[in-house]
């Protein structure tokens, strides 16, 4: 009986977690060819940005990494903004971002280079 009550609390309390972490809500990246540089921009709406933010942002350039950001904490409670400078982007390249939530979770968004 006790096991069994002590098994109900830690999933009653995974269930909660698994509850208040989410992904980013709205991922979206552009990139300005006269100066290289990519941004990516975040929605992830959180109580508490020093603990349940994006985590960690990464970059494939045609399937092949290019960037792993390692984040603290995200700019606001709402989101954050990321900026990073590319020199070797041709037409056709694509860019697949990947944004991971430090809790649970990742967002993706593809950009193409025009």
């Amino acid at each position: 009986m006790k096991n069994a009550a002590i098994l109900l609390t830690l999933v009653i309390m995974f269930a909660i977690s698994a509850l208040s972490a989410h992904p980013a809500g709205n991922v979206t990246a552009g990139f300005d060819k006269e100066n290289n540089l990519l941004t990516v921009s975040y929605n992830h709406k959180v109580r508490d940005n020093a603990d349940h933010f994006i985590g960690e942002v990464v970059v494939l350039k045609n399937k092949k990494e290019i960037i792993r950001q390692k984040l603290g904490m995200q700019d606001s409670m709402e989101g954050g903004e990321l900026i990073f400078k590319i020199n070797d982007l041709k037409p056709k390249d694509k860019l697949d971002i990947t944004t991971t939530c430090n809790k649970t979770g990742k967002k993706s968004f593809t950009l193409e280079i025009k």
